[in-house]
């Protein structure tokens, strides 16, 4: 399987012949370690340099790849440069938030 942005979509005909295709930007394969302690359910990959021409019926599913972001130690959020294919976007930074909130007055630090 590989995870890939649509740029868009056309048609090739030759003879009597119609080729439906698309034009898409490829992704990385998906961090394996997150891959696997997120139980098969985060794939965080690298958007690949390059175009490739792919017949739409090799497109399996149709999904969402949301841009990643990293917290600082000094509360900033910055982007990684990375994506990631999950079922709900943003989650590192609502627990790092929660368990910000939770933890306040607790001697235990992150």
């Amino acid at each position: 399987m590989r995870i890939a942005n649509v740029a868009f979509y056309f048609c090739m005909q030759f003879g009597w012949d119609l080729y439906p295709l698309a034009v898409v930007h490829l992704f990385s394969s998906p961090d394996p370690v997150l891959l696997q302690e997120s139980s098969g359910t985060v794939y965080l990959c690298e958007p690949l340099d390059g175009i490739r021409v792919v017949p739409i019926t090799s497109i399996k599913a149709v999904v969402c790849m949301f841009p990643d972001f990293k917290v600082t130690p000094t509360g900033e959020i910055k982007p990684t440069n990375k994506f990631s294919l999950m079922w709900h976007p943003f989650l590192e930074l609502t627990r790092r938030t929660s368990s910000e909130q939770d933890n306040k007055g607790d001697d235990d630090t992150d």
